[in-house]
């Protein structure tokens, strides 16, 4: 073979590798796209939604998973979550999502179903031209003769504008809207989203007269990459969550502010675990309640780098000032007094 038809044969197999690395890497981000977005529709009426971060590849440069802050006032905003994609013989078959299966049937190059594990139920899938999911609709009934269905509506940058909830019933075939979640995205530095959340009454929807019944509206804001505020006025009442990171991605302080009544938790690490809790609580700006939990204390001789833990069941308390005011432990409590502490005690 020539020098010529040889180098034709090695750039005709580079470009059948790398077309064919393109194939995954554009299946797998489908995959990812719609298990994210899917995520989205079961959490229609919270407050919350999902930011992309980042992919991540193999050795091999194949993605394998997608990585997500979870914008939300619970568990704690800015939480990062994780979809591994869980491949078999060469097809996407099911996917991982921080301990919860979902698998996944193809026709094709299209999925046509979902399912999570432990549930009979399957969800439809429907996308678009751009392979993004435009409708997913439950197959399990409501009352035995109404389903759920989500349309799904983007943004030029393929980014979730709008997220619709609409009920169906099967017998009588008729559709009626029930929710509307609607999202704003900005650039600027005091917000990176406002969504918008609408509820209607389901029996006045039904006679295609839509009365509101809740709304809300929040604000999320990263301030920098280890501090995020949710700001809500959920149903008319303000609801406030700061949530703080340490240099691990550990969460290391929470403050949520609800109806005059303000939370601070910290929380302390060994490594990776996390030994101690301190939640200091505030009504009405006027201190209510100071205490440290103690999750794991030192185990006796073990010490400097050789340090190990075991549980604990140690509460301590403190008074407005700081000083150590009670203790509790195995439900036995003990208050300290001018200085002297009392004797253990069961609190009636």
């Amino acid at each position: 073979m020539s020098k010529k038809a040889l180098l034709s044969v090695c750039l005709f197999f580079s470009l059948s590798c790398l077309c064919q690395a393109q194939a995954t890497d554009n299946k797998a981000i489908y995959v990812l796209n719609a298990i994210r977005t899917s995520l989205e529709c079961f959490q229609n009426d919270n407050m919350a939604y999902y930011e992309w971060i980042r992919n991540t590849t193999d050795e091999n440069g194949t993605i394998t998973s997608q990585s997500f802050h979870s914008w939300d006032l619970h568990p704690y905003p800015g939480e990062e979550y994780n979809i591994t994609l869980q491949p078999q013989d060469g097809i996407i078959r099911s996917v991982d999502t921080q301990g919860r299966k979902i698998s996944m049937k193809w026709q094709g190059e299209q999925i046509v179903s979902f399912n999570i594990t432990g549930t009979k139920e399957e969800m439809i899938p429907e996308f678009n031209e751009q392979n993004l999911l435009t409708k997913l609709t439950e197959t399990g009934l409501m009352n035995g003769d109404t389903r759920t269905f989500y349309l799904i509506r983007y943004d030029d940058e393929g980014r979730i504008s709008q997220l619709d909830t609409w009920l169906e019933n099967i017998k009588k075939k008729n559709t009626y809207l029930f929710k509307e979640k609607k999202f704003t995205y900005s650039t600027d530095n005091e917000t990176n989203a406002i969504i918008s959340v609408v509820i209607y009454d389901r029996e006045q929807s039904k006679k295609k007269k839509l009365k509101i019944i809740a709304s809300r509206e929040g604000r999320f804001l990263k301030t920098t990459d280890r501090h995020y505020i949710v700001d809500v006025i959920h149903d008319g009442i303000p609801w406030k969550t700061s949530t703080l990171y340490n240099e691990k991605g550990q969460l290391a302080s929470v403050t949520e502010t609800v109806k005059g009544k303000k939370t601070i938790t910290n929380y302390k690490y060994a490594d990776e675990l996390r030994i101690e809790e301190e939640v200091i609580r505030y009504n009405n700006d006027v201190f209510a309640e100071h205490a440290r939990i103690i999750l794991y204390h030192p185990m006796e001789g073990t010490s400097g780098d050789k340090i190990k833990y075991q549980k604990s069941d140690l509460i301590i308390g403190y008074d407005e000032n700081g000083e150590v005011s009670w203790e509790k432990k195995n439900n036995w409590v003990r208050d300290k007094i001018n200085g002297m502490w009392t004797d253990w005690y069961v609190p009636r």
